[in-house]
């Protein structure tokens, strides 16, 4: 045990030297996101779609927007401005906002919450 709790603390600790080093870029940060035409954010355009038009009928729009990035439309937001009808970009919040990684986190609030609910559920059995 003794071991397990050492290693934890060098872990601790690499990690602590390793976030004192973090320089954010911004601008770096949001160009590399825009790699590729904006597809990163597939997931959350397929999040938004499906209740509008079903799950997997999002799923099928998306892979396709996806696929059709290209020099004709350079962005996933352009491509889905073609490929979806008028009455579901209607229903649809603003695609600008939708396709926006800084308004979208994906699994991140679901999974910070099993985990804290999995640390509380240790720390009362102990």
């Amino acid at each position: 045990m003794p071991l397990l709790f050492g290693y934890g603390a060098a872990s601790l600790a690499t990690a602590g030297r390793l976030i004192d080093g973090l320089q954010v870029d911004r601008e770096r940060m949001a160009a590399n996101l825009a790699l590729g035409g904006g597809t990163i954010m597939a997931e959350a355009a397929m999040i938004a779609l499906a209740p509008i038009v079903g799950r997997a009928r999002a799923h099928d729009i998306v892979y396709a927007a996806c696929r059709a990035v290209g020099p004709a439309r350079p962005t996933l937001e352009s491509a889905l401005r073609v490929a979806l009808d008028d009455d579901v970009v209607e229903r649809l919040p603003p695609l600008d906002q939708v396709l926006d990684p800084r308004r979208y986190l994906g699994e991140a609030d679901q999974v910070v919450e099993v985990a804290l609910n999995e640390w509380q559920d240790a720390v009362a059995s102990d």
